[in-house]
């Protein structure tokens, strides 16, 4: 499958931890039987100069964002076989917490991120994540990984309620709202494993986005997800022809039970 005229499939994965071979090939099966193009993957668990081969002839061409001192976090982008990928620039840190990997598809630009939020001091982390990012990003910025926050807490926890404070919430909120990661009112997105298009919310604000509902924005379209251990979400991307807009779906798509 050539990556030019079919949607392209991002998948995002909270995987607890890949150093067991059984996980790492059951992930990778996973990958495959869901056509999955990109897959950006966090808590690999990998050390650095220690991490084991996370890889096949499937998903030949991977990036690693691995602990320096310890077993701990780790992200990863694992790209297809089938995807022509052209790497123009790569950033990552000392801790595992972020990738952000540059390149071209399909005669266009595209900036992947990956980012593993701590589960304490989440604002002022993506804070500081984003800076960086805003200044690396270039081209279609498509930004996928575990924020370990809920953006709603009535619409992304189960109990309706969140133990962080609604001022580092908005905080949050601000901070995706300045790179243009989600718009000032409309949309609900779960924060635990999003894929979020920065490029496809350029323009527009949504239109019939009722919370629970199907709504737009731009050429962004979307659905409510349903909470339920969302330790993964999916989405296409329809990689149109030069100098057109692409389209960012969400699609409701089974967990990947990596356990």
């Amino acid at each position: 499958m050539a990556y030019r005229n079919t949607p392209l499939r991002i998948l995002t994965q909270n995987c607890r931890g890949l150093n067991i071979p059984e996980r790492r090939t059951h992930l990778l099966r996973e990958l495959k039987q869901k056509h999955i193009a990109v897959a950006l993957i966090q808590e690999t668990h990998f050390k650095e100069g220690a991490a084991p081969k996370l890889q096949n002839k499937h998903y030949p061409n991977n990036y690693f964002s691995n602990h320096s001192t310890s077993h701990k976090a780790g992200t990863a982008i694992l790209l297809a076989a089938e995807l022509e990928f052209k790497e123009l620039e790569r950033s990552q840190d000392s801790h595992g917490r972020y990738l952000f990997l540059k390149g071209i598809i399909a005669d266009k630009i595209y900036t992947l991120a990956n980012i593993y939020v701590p589960n304490r001091r989440q604002a002022s982390f993506l804070r500081n994540t984003l800076h960086i990012l805003e200044e690396f990003t270039d081209g279609i910025l498509i930004v996928g990984g575990d924020f370990n926050v809920p953006l709603d807490p009535i619409l992304d926890s189960s109990s309706g309620h969140s133990s962080i404070s609604q001022n580092n919430i908005r905080s949050i909120r601000k901070s995706l709202e300045e790179l243009r990661l989600l718009p000032s009112h409309g949309l609900r997105l779960a924060a635990f494993d999003d894929v979020l298009s920065g490029d496809a919310l350029r323009d527009g604000s949504p239109a019939g986005g009722a919370a629970g509902g199907a709504g737009r924005c731009g050429d962004f379209r979307w659905q409510k997800r349903i909470f339920c251990k969302p330790d993964s979400v999916a989405c296409s991307i329809e990689l149109p022809p030069a100098l057109n807009t692409p389209s960012l779906t969400y699609k409701e798509m089974n967990e990947l039970a990596l356990v």
